[in-house]
C-alpha cells in the first residue's frame, strides 16, 4: 500500500499533538520584525512573536521558504515511494 506524507508551511498554526498524530512535515515561515528575522516556531514562539509585534512600530512581514527548501523536502519523502500531499495557503486569501 502506497503511503500518503503531508507537507504544510507554519501558517497552518497546527499544534504539536496534531503534526505529531498524522506524521505532519511543517516548514517554518521567515518572519522580520523590528530589524530581525526568525524562523517560524523554530527561532520565534507565538507569544515571543505577540510580544514583538507590541513594540513594533511597524508590521512584520513574512516570506514562504525558497522553493528549493520545498523541492528538497518533497524528494526526501518520496525516496521510499510515498506520494507527498502539500497544503498551503494562496496569496488571493
Amino acid at each position: 500500500m502506497q503511503k500518503i506524507k503531508i507537507v504544510t508551511d507554519s501558517t497552518a498554526d497546527l499544534t504539536q499533538d496534531v503534526i505529531e498524530k498524522y506524521g505532519i512535515h511543517v516548514l517554518p515561515l521567515s518572519i522580520s520584525v523590528n530589524g530581525q528575522t526568525y524562523l517560524d516556531r523554530v527561532d520565534l514562539q507565538p507569544d515571543e512573536f505577540i510580544e514583538e509585534m507590541i513594540k513594533s512600530e511597524e508590521l512584520p512581514k513574512t516570506s514562504q521558504p525558497a522553493m528549493g527548501t520545498f523541492v528538497e523536502m518533497y524528494d526526501k519523502l518520496g525516496e521510499d515511494g510515498s506520494e507527498v500531499l502539500s497544503i498551503h495557503m494562496t496569496s488571493g486569501m
